[in-house]
């Protein structure tokens, strides 16, 4: 079968089951399991090998049955940079971007030499930070999987970094304290309805938090003589409706909060200022 007649038989049966960006889906697994760029595609007539078709054949499947695109393919574009993505550890997601960029502006505007990112999953948000304002990363997890990940997107992204286990819901001591912290926490209520596709793929302790979504911001805000410098600056992605209630949980020990908003207009990151002294007996 050439290139073009199976880009188009696949492009018919994904848009048959209703799946999103039929045309896009199509195109990228063409790119990855046959060698062919999306723009070639509708003007190939390469015959495929029976090994290309096998295994654009197998990952057809796998998205026809809701596995996500990011999965499959193994990496995803975040920041413009070329990301590692594995079953076990949260996908980025464009929303993220808004966090990595004004992390990377508070680095430059403040002169760190570090970025640290709490709940850091794949590392994204924090290396695309760090590599964007040119410093080291410190990238921490309760997850060993999302660590070694993290570990492997540092290497991808030429970013000197390390990566720590910890569980930032409780003390830790990481031997240091830092200017600029990045987090994106899991935020989401338990009784949200998510689409079937995140819930049956994603793991669910990096999206889901009690009370309402907003358990880790209030224990980070608690643990923060633990990780901030004074007057350090702590950024955190949020749910769309969540901006008033983690600001009020942030106004007694932060000043100077702002939000950002997403490329639809919701607010997505809390930016906030450390009144504390970073002297504390809690860490």
């Amino acid at each position: 079968m050439t290139a073009r007649s199976l880009y188009r038989e696949a492009r018919a049966r994904l848009a048959a089951m209703s799946v999103s960006d039929a045309e896009l889906v199509a195109g990228e697994l063409m790119r990855a399991f046959c060698g062919v760029r999306r723009e070639e595609l509708l003007l190939s007539d390469r015959e495929l090998s029976e090994e290309e078709e096998r295994a654009f054949a197998a990952a057809l499947e796998r998205r026809l049955s809701g596995e996500p695109l990011q999965y499959i393919l193994g990496e995803w574009e975040f920041c413009g940079f070329p990301t590692k993505v594995r079953p076990g550890v949260l996908i980025p997601r464009g929303d993220s971007e808004h966090l990595a960029r004004a992390g990377a502006e508070w680095a430059r505007r403040l002169g760190a030499g570090r970025i640290l990112d709490l709940c850091c999953g794949s590392g994204a948000v924090g290396l695309a930070a760090a590599k964007l304002s040119g410093v080291r990363a410190t990238l921490v997890d309760i997850s060993e999987p999302a660590l070694a990940l993290a570990a492997e997107n540092a290497a991808l992204y030429g970013v000197a970094a390390r990566t720590v286990r910890a569980d930032v819901t409780r003390p830790f001591e990481l031997g240091e304290r830092f200017a600029v912290v990045v987090c994106n926490p899991p935020y989401i209520a338990y009784d949200e309805r998510l689409s079937a596709e995140v819930t049956r793929f994603e793991p669910p302790q990096a999206l889901f938090a009690p009370e309402g979504g907003l358990f880790f911001y209030r224990r980070l805000v608690e643990l923060a003589d633990c990780f901030l410098e004074r007057a350090g600056v702590l950024l955190f992605e949020i749910g769309a409706s969540q901006g008033d209630a983690v600001e009020r949980l942030m106004e007694p020990r932060f000043s100077d909060l702002l939000r950002l908003r997403d490329y639809g207009g919701h607010d997505r990151v809390v930016v906030g200022r450390f009144r504390g002294t970073a002297k504390s007996n809690i860490c």
